[in-house]
Formats: structure tokens, C-alpha cells, sequence
């Protein structure tokens, strides 16, 4: 799998330091910091690997965003993607994915992420429950489902404490549950 992520403002830094903790998975994966739309494209040209993003997303026009804030792949890079899975954490992103690869998983709409030290462990455990799965040779489906069902179990964990644990739970966890999709074959598995 190739890693990406991007690290330029508060939100990409702890999308980033996320990111990193996929990096313990070996050989199987390959790790771009910082990404730039050229060296995406170098790595896409010489592996046929699913990719997994980390960073930031725009529903207009829909497109992922490099280390420059640019798009991270402009139509001509579209035909690198076509068969391969294809995972973003980011706003937006099962729209900036549309049509391209065989599957796709990523959020419609906002990703929201709590920025305070107190919860980025669990936000970090659902975030990476989807890739981490990928990873593992579960389906597009396992992978989504795993992630839904990490975020909605911090959602009821949550709901149970404090009125602010609960707002938390609600505003991050389960907004994240909900708006995290798949599209394409369910079936397709990621490759290293």
C-alpha cells in the first residue's frame, strides 16, 4: 500500500501523525510525507498498490490536496488510479475519489477531528481502523464497516460520560460514522 499524507496546518499534522503509525506494517508499505502531485505520480507510475490518504479534501472543485494545497492528481494522473483501492481520510473525499479506481472509501462531507489530546487516541483507533484492516486483506467493505463500527463504539462509550463527552460523541464520532461510505466493488481487496 502507499501511504500519503500532508502536514502543513494543525488538522494535516495529527492526520499526519496518524499516518505514521501505518508505517510499523513493514514492506507491505510504501510511505509518502509531505506529498507533491509529481512524486504521487512517480510512485503511481511504478506500482500497481492501493493508496491510503491522510490530509485534506475540497468538495469544489472535488479534489484531495498535496503539500502546496494543490490538487493531488490532475486528470491526466486519473488513469494511474484506475485499479486500485483507494482510501482517504479526509473532508470530501469519497467525492474527490468519484469514478476513479475499482473501489473507494472516504467521506461525504466533513471529517471531523476533535483537536485536543484527550481524544486523539480514539480518534486515531477509528481513523485507522478502515486501513489497518486494508491492510490486513479485508474487503472494501470490511475495511469501511470496521471503521463505522470503531467510531460508533467510541460514540456509545462517550454518550454514556460527562454532557461535553457526550456533545463530543456526537459532533465527532458519530457524524464520522455516518458519512464514512464506500462506492465501487465491495469485494476488492488492497494491494501491497
Amino acid at each position: 500500500m502507499i501511504i500519503v499524507s500532508t502536514d502543513y496546518d494543525r488538522l494535516t499534522s495529527v492526520l499526519a501523525e496518524f499516518a505514521d503509525e501505518l508505517e510499523n506494517y513493514g514492506g507491505a508499505v510504501q510511505v509518502l510525507k509531505k506529498a507533491s502531485s509529481g512524486d504521487l505520480e512517480k510512485i503511481l507510475g511504478s506500482s500497481k498498490s492501493s493508496v491510503i490518504f491522510f490530509g485534506h479534501g475540497k468538495i469544489n472543485p472535488p479534489s484531495l490536496l498535496d503539500q502546496s494545497e494543490s490538487a493531488l492528481w490532475g486528470s491526466h494522473a486519473e488513469s494511474l488510479l484506475e485499479e486500485r483501492v483507494l482510501y482517504a481520510n479526509a473532508c470530501h473525499s469519497l467525492e474527490a475519489l468519484a469514478g476513479l479506481g475499482v473501489a473507494r472509501i472516504g467521506f461525504s462531507g466533513k471529517l471531523e477531528v476533535y483537536d485536543d489530546q484527550a481524544y486523539f487516541a480514539a480518534q486515531r483507533d477509528c481513523i485507522l481502523a478502515g486501513p489497518r484492516a486494508l491492510l490486513a486483506g479485508k474487503t472494501v467493505r470490511e475495511a469501511a464497516d470496521e471503521s463505522k463500527q470503531a467510531f460508533r463504539g467510541r460514540q456509545r462509550e462517550l454518550f454514556r460520560g460527562t454532557f461535553g463527552e457526550s456533545v463530543i460523541a456526537i459532533r465527532i464520532f458519530k457524524a464520522n460514522a455516518d458519512r464514512l461510505a464506500f462506492t465501487g466493488d465491495e469485494t476488492a481487496r488492497g494491494r501491497s
